[in-house]
């Protein structure tokens, strides 16, 4: 009996060796203001681990290029650290893309963090993204960011960054930093963000007769909207939307509660976001079937302003237009978008899309956190505070008197959508002007491009005042999680024309009521 106990408990720790573990119990610090680091005290090895892939950097196109944003991204502050402190030395460690390698390594790097022996000091990670989840799976190293908060492997850096007058961290969007809070601890940075918004022209929308209080309530009242539109014999908004691309989890109201570990939500709700937008699937499938039948061609839309100026790529074009008054979009193409309507001389409206409950919940697309096993603490944040500086949050580059250290990676230079991060820099106020020169930059030298729209779109300046969607409240900040991975598998069939239109609401029901229990058990499991 003995020799059975002792099996059976040998077998529970190793279960939860390879599981999270469950949270531990969580000590508020009082967070007093500590003073940073001396320079005589900078010395001494940093250990960084990071990824090589994130948002729009599939593993395939890293591979090919041989570069990615967040790699660069991490070696301008190396650089640029290397020469102010030579007495510091950078280690960087990527994980492993192929999945083998991956699923080994992570394995033994969490085997390591429960046993606190050879950790990394910082660590530097892209959060999943719709390719991550669906074209390029991969497992990441944390399941779930705002689990791994409460189960000690972060360390709490808050009297540091309460010390740090220099940063003027009142200049960070308060409700996504927040993100990286329990209680008054703090134990992430968040270093970019995303929302989902609504993209369409106010003269469309007048023209409809649609109400603006009613697409800005929640994703149920707008959808609804567009729904009674198509059954006027208006199918342009419902078809056009596009509610399942990106990542349409932060659609629902606030999942869950960590602390608790009490699920907030219930399957109806789940079931009633999933039927709906099926229904406007639908809607989106019948009327390419009508184009694809009378020979009609189906090009594709975007918002990017290379789009925009390429007039003579008949299949692809400018995402709104009579035919297709308005689409679901993210905030790293605002931009653009403020851009194109000023030269067109058209109001473009940047609707936030909040949740059912008309929340607004926005998602941390890259962080950095200290681990707990850091034996230099102060010279860790020291490091990793530069990537909330203005210089590399707006621009990219940092400067000394010998260089600038410019990122010099494709997705900042060329992307006319991107900025230093994916996303949306939390240093949120004051980007938009200096993207936007950027972007001015890059196609002002350029050939190949419809010359009229091209003056009119140099001539165009853009700053805050044009984004009022900036001081849209945020209620939420979420980290996406394996909960994103769970939600996308009920996502796919909407986004197949042919598995929509065979989508009942038993699906729907069944679908919500699984995701709530998966929900659940993700909670327990810690």
């Amino acid at each position: 009996m003995k020799k059975i106990s002792a099996f059976l408990l040998a077998v529970l720790m190793l279960m939860s060796l390879f599981s999270c573990s469950r949270p531990k119990e969580h000590q508020e610090s009082e967070t007093p203001p500590e003073s940073r680091i001396e320079e005589s005290e900078i010395k001494g090895t940093l250990k960084i681990l990071s990824e090589r892939f994130c948002w729009g950097w599939d593993v395939d196109t890293v591979h090919y290029n041989h570069f990615s944003s967040p790699r660069d991204n991490i070696a301008n502050i190396l650089f640029y650290f290397r020469e102010i402190y030579p007495d510091v030395k950078i280690d960087i460690e990527y994980l492993p893309t192929k999945q083998e390698e991956r699923e080994f390594y992570i394995k033994n790097r969490r085997i390591s963090m429960m046993s606190g022996k050879e950790v990394p000091d910082i660590y530097l990670m892209p959060t999943l993204s719709i390719a991550g989840i669906s074209y390029y799976p991969m497992e990441p190293l944390f399941k779930d960011v705002a689990q791994t908060m409460r189960n000690g492997w972060f360390a709490d850096i808050s009297s540091l960054y309460n010390g740090d007058t220099e940063l003027h961290t009142e200049e960070l969007n308060k409700p996504v930093m927040d993100a990286g809070t329990v209680g008054s601890a703090r134990y992430v940075l968040p270093l970019g963000y995303e929302m989902p918004v609504y993209i369409t022209r106010k003269d469309l929308v007048d023209k409809a007769g649609l109400d603006w209080e009613r697409l800005n309530s929640g994703v149920d009242s707008m959808i609804d909207a567009f729904l009674e539109l198509n059954e006027q014999g208006d199918s342009r908004w419902a078809a056009n939307a596009f509610f399942t691309d990106n990542l349409p989890l932060s659609l629902l109201p606030n999942l869950c509660d960590y602390d608790t570990e009490e699920a907030l939500i219930e399957g109806k709700q789940v079931e009633e976001l999933l039927s709906d937008f099926a229904e406007c699937t639908k809607i989106t499938a019948a009327e390419w079937k009508k184009r694809q039948d009378t020979g009609e061609g189906i090009s594709g839309r975007g918002f990017s302003l290379l789009t925009y100026l390429d007039t003579g790529n008949k299949s692809h074009k400018f995402a709104i237009d009579e035919d297709s008054p308005g689409a679901k979009a993210s905030m790293s193409e605002i931009i653009s978008v403020a851009g194109i309507g000023k030269a067109m001389d058209k109001e473009i409206m940047i609707l936030p899309m909040r949740a059912a409950d008309g929340t607004l919940n926005a998602e941390i697309t890259y962080w950095g956190a200290i681990s707990a096993g850091c034996e230099n603490k102060k010279l860790a944040y020291e490091f990793l505070r530069l990537f909330l500086t203005p210089e590399v949050q707006h621009e990219g580059q940092l400067k000394t008197s010998a260089k600038t250290y410019e990122m010099n990676f494709k997705l900042s230079k060329d992307n006319t959508d991107a900025g230093p991060f994916p996303g949306w820099p939390v240093r949120y106020k004051g980007f938009a002007d200096k993207r936007w020169g950027r972007m001015l930059n890059g196609i002002e030298n350029t050939s190949g491009y419809d010359q009229k729209r091209k003056e009119a779109i140099l001539q165009v300046t853009i700053d805050d005042n044009d984004l009022p969607i900036l001081d849209a409240p945020i209620d939420n900040a979420r980290f996406t999680s394996s909960l994103d991975q769970e939600f996308y598998t009920f996502i796919r069939p909407l986004e197949n024309f042919i598995d929509v239109n065979k989508y009942t609401q038993a699906d729907a029901v069944k679908a919500g009521n699984e995701f709530v229990r998966n929900l659940k058990y993700h909670l327990a499991e810690g």
